[in-house]
């Protein structure tokens, strides 16, 4: 799951996720917003715009450096000393591997973390991108390490388990920095590792787990087996997606693998090549090139970070939009 930028050549060169970004910097350096009381963000359903963004920036702000402060694709030296404005930059809690494996930023503001993993790399690093898909597919393809394709197997069963990797780091996180009251986000594959983690039982030192991420695949499956639990606290984690997100999609239709997140939905135009993509649901996002241009149109973090989030609240009540319902009938009745 995941990516930045699947963007067209300029020059002879891939223009970076940087090029993209520019445009937004001045949320990143913005005004100091205090975090919010987190431990029951049912809130967000009916908040404000501004109450909104308060939390929406935060988070926003440390999934975008994920991305560009490590080593893969999306690298850009220009932010290995950046930081979400008024949070301290944990260094000694991040999980940054060159040779492949999983992600990870540490932040800190008073007694709150904030914890953001990466989404997988899509771009043109082979090292990051390949280890990256191959955690891809034993997360939400069930599948095990020895069914992994042969190309795989350059990296370690330990490398790969990324879920493995996000616990010890949430452990590490909560036992050296006592009553923090913990945030987990990120995009896509690294939503979906937050709801994940935040349905464990909270890790001594750690008053509590939340997740607020952007666009997470479906988790049921990677729950059960890896927890054996099917299911997460809707107060306590919130997925954020556009309405024709293929991932977001593909974790509803044809079965409901959403695990009882609550879900926020910004609105967005159909596209062409999305509208062909979804004829036949579900969608294959990376078989198909209809999807895959979907993908590369309502999936990518820049268009989170750059269309979505300044927009302002999404809808986080009401049923799942009727397009989907129509065409997945019967996966949404208790």
């Amino acid at each position: 799951m995941g990516l930045v930028d699947r963007m067209t050549v300029v020059n002879g060169r891939t223009p970076s996720f940087l090029s993209v970004a520019l445009v937004f910097m001045p949320l990143i350096f913005g005004e100091q917003q205090d975090p919010y009381e987190w431990e029951d963000l049912s809130w967000l359903k009916n908040c404000s715009d501004d109450d909104f963004r308060s939390l929406s920036r935060i988070i926003a702000n440390a999934t975008f450096l994920s991305y560009v402060s490590t080593h893969g694709s999306y690298y850009d030296p220009e932010y290995d000393n950046a930081t979400v404005n008024g949070w301290k930059r944990r260094y000694e809690h991040s999980r940054d591997p060159a040779n492949g494996g999983m992600h990870a930023l540490f932040f800190s503001n008073r007694n709150y973390g904030l914890l953001a993993l990466r989404g997988t790399d899509l771009g043109t690093s082979v090292t990051s991108h390949l280890a990256d898909s191959c955690a891809d597919k034993l997360l939400w393809n069930n599948q095990t390490y020895d069914q992994l394709p042969v190309y795989c197997k350059v990296f370690t069963a330990h490398t790969l388990d990324y879920y493995s990797r996000a616990v010890d780091l949430l452990h590490e996180v909560c036992r050296s920095n006592p009553n923090m009251s913990l945030m987990l986000t990120g995009h896509s594959l690294g939503a979906g590792l937050s709801i994940l983690l935040s349905a464990l039982s909270t890790p001594p030192g750690c008053t509590f787990l939340r997740a607020v991420a952007f666009s997470a695949p479906g988790v049921q499956i990677a729950l059960e087996r890896r927890q054996g639990v099917g299911e997460v606290d809707p107060k306590t984690a919130f997925v954020l997606a556009d309405t024709y997100d293929p991932v977001f999609v593909s974790s509803v239709c044809p079965r409901d693998l959403s695990s009882n997140s609550s879900v926020c939905l910004w609105e967005s135009q159909l596209t062409r090549d999305c509208a062909t993509c979804y004829d036949r649901l579900p969608p294959v996002q990376y078989a198909d090139p209809f999807c895959l241009s979907c993908v590369s149109q309502r999936h990518i973090y820049a268009h989170y970070f750059k269309d979505l989030v300044p927009r302002g609240r999404p809808r986080c009540s009401g049923p799942i939009p009727d397009w989907i319902y129509d065409k997945c009938p019967g996966v949404f009745v208790s």
